[in-house]
């Protein structure tokens, strides 16, 4: 008989050993005919994997936007500044800062909708009302 045969007629447990004895990395998982296949070609068929990783931003950072403000709701923001709202633009965040009732930031890099949205979130459109019992009173606790 030849040495197929002789390799098939193995049982497993045989073939493992002689897979460590020639120091060849197997799993359990393995079937019989993985474990003759890496016998014969004398490596194993579990090569490493290569790991992927998110890349390196480094160099290949992208640059930031320019810091301009979208015409189309300049004028938008020129009538809201007559309502009390005051604006700077960051130019090293790329961003614009609005000053009412309640600070905000919007990205320049955005929508224009989002930006006029934020400035009008700046007056603090809904504050909350105060309710319950008039200042002065005193309260009971029990």
């Amino acid at each position: 008989m030849t040495e197929e045969a002789k390799l098939e007629e193995l049982p497993i447990h045989a073939l493992r050993s002689a897979l460590k004895d020639q120091k060849i990395k197997f799993t359990p998982k393995d079937k019989k005919v993985d474990l003759i296949k890496m016998l014969r070609s004398g490596e194993t068929i579990h090569k490493p994997k290569e790991i992927k990783r998110a890349p390196i931003l480094g160099e290949n950072k992208p640059k930031k936007a320019l810091a301009i403000v979208p015409k189309e709701i300049r004028e938008d923001l020129l009538a809201l500044g007559a309502r009390g709202l005051k604006w700077t633009i960051n130019e090293e965040a790329g961003c614009i800062n609005f000053m009412a009732n309640i600070p905000t930031c919007a990205n320049l890099d955005q929508s224009a909708k989002n930006i006029l949205l934020t400035a009008k979130s700046a007056f603090g459109g809904n504050l909350p009302v105060e309710t319950g019992r008039p200042a002065g009173e005193p309260v009971e606790w029990r």
